[in-house]
């Protein structure tokens, strides 16, 4: 009679190990990957080099999303030989109330980086995240002779902090525009 009882509690304890070892454990499903954003409206606010007074705002407005109907982008006009200040503000308007959607790159900095690409100006990124790298809310724009051409903003949007390097190609893109350029 021991050794039933024996083997009948080694089939229970054996049973139950089996239904713990079973349960859904919570690292087969990590927590979802930082998701991109929407972004709706960017506003390129141009200001002095001290950023004390605004001389100009260029925005893209698309307040439907991609897909919908064609987003209204402005040309930006900036003087050759002069040093601006550009500070991005990017808004989700599809949302009561509007989102800030720079207060959410700043915390979440690590995991983006603005690239500005333009044959006739150059952009320095003054702001940083949260490791020291570049972020790219906070420039200085300067173009050093007049002419036409674009201004690309893109902003990356990296999975770990890991990947963000302006060289990486292992990124999303949650926004990239081409505003008309002059220098005069």
């Amino acid at each position: 009679m021991k050794s039933i009882s024996n083997i009948a509690l080694s089939v229970i304890t054996a049973f139950s190990f089996t239904m713990t070892s079973c349960q859904k454990d919570e690292t087969d499903n990590p927590a979802p990957v930082n998701p991109s954003e929407l972004i709706t409206t960017v506003h390129l606010i141009l200001s002095d080099s001290a950023g004390s007074s605004v001389i100009d705002t260029v925005s893209f407005i698309d307040i439907d999303g991609p897909g919908g109907a064609s987003p209204v982008i402005d040309s930006m006009i900036i003087q050759s030989g002069v040093t601006y200040q550009l500070r991005l503000l990017l808004l989700d308007e599809s949302k009561n109330p509007v989102l800030d959607i720079s207060e959410e790159i700043a915390e979440e900095s690590d995991y983006h980086l603005f690239v500005f690409t333009s044959a006739q100006a150059q952009t320095t990124t003054i702001d940083t995240d949260v490791n020291g790298n570049p972020l790219g809310l906070l420039n200085l724009l300067s173009a050093p002779a007049a002419g036409l051409g674009s201004y690309r903003v893109q902003l990356r949007h990296f999975d770990t902090p890991a990947l963000k390097t302006a060289n990486s190609q292992d990124y999303e893109t949650d926004i990239e525009i081409d505003f008309g350029l002059r220098v005069n």
